[in-house]
């Protein structure tokens, strides 16, 4: 029997036009996801660009106020600048690999572990500096730290990389999650 010589009733119309339209709006629902998505990443880019700068800013102003432990403000610079160069040089060309393009990549990777591994150094200093109760207020005492400079480490060096890792795995979740539910309801 042929598509046009096939007779529904009028139930199963309704349920395929039910079916219908759940997919336009799955497909809806996936297009704003995407546009949504879009803008949260140019968002992040904009906010890290912008943290980035303020981490040299601040480290380089505050040079010499953490006598508690010195390395934070060169921590924050360091961060900041290799920050910096990772976001500028953005992703490489995949489709164009030439010797260059490759050189590229290879010190992308190298900046990346070493800024890891800077990270992870930062954590030590900032965490340490706190567990060692710093004096705020005598910046002229041994065991002194700028509360400002410490306060941002802490919460901009440090918690906001944390949480926004963990918002990325959300957000890859939550997309995969969407992409399989699309992809099962096209079956």
């Amino acid at each position: 029997m042929t598509e046009e010589n096939r007779v529904m009733n009028p139930e199963q119309e309704d349920a395929e036009q039910g079916q219908t339209q759940s997919k336009g709006r799955i497909q809806e629902a996936m297009d704003l996801g995407g546009t949504a998505l879009g803008f949260l990443l140019v968002g992040f880019a904009l906010v890290f660009l912008g943290l980035t700068v303020i981490y040299m800013a601040l480290g380089i102003t505050y040079m010499f106020s953490c006598r508690a432990q010195p390395m934070i403000p060169m921590w924050l610079i360091v961060h900041g600048a290799v920050c910096l160069i990772l976001i500028v040089w953005g992703k490489s060309d995949k489709e164009n690999k030439t010797g260059l393009e490759y050189l590229k990549t290879a010190l992308k990777v190298v900046l990346l572990v070493f800024a890891l591994c800077w990270f992870i150094a930062g954590n030590v200093w900032v965490f340490g500096t706190l567990a060692k109760n710093p004096d705020f207020e005598n910046l002229r005492d041994e065991n002194s730290c700028h509360k400002g400079l410490l306060y941002f480490s802490l919460i901009c060096g440090v918690i906001f990389p944390y949480a926004s890792i963990a918002l990325a795995v959300i957000i890859v979740v939550s997309v995969w999650v969407c992409n399989r539910i699309a992809a099962n309801n096209q079956v």
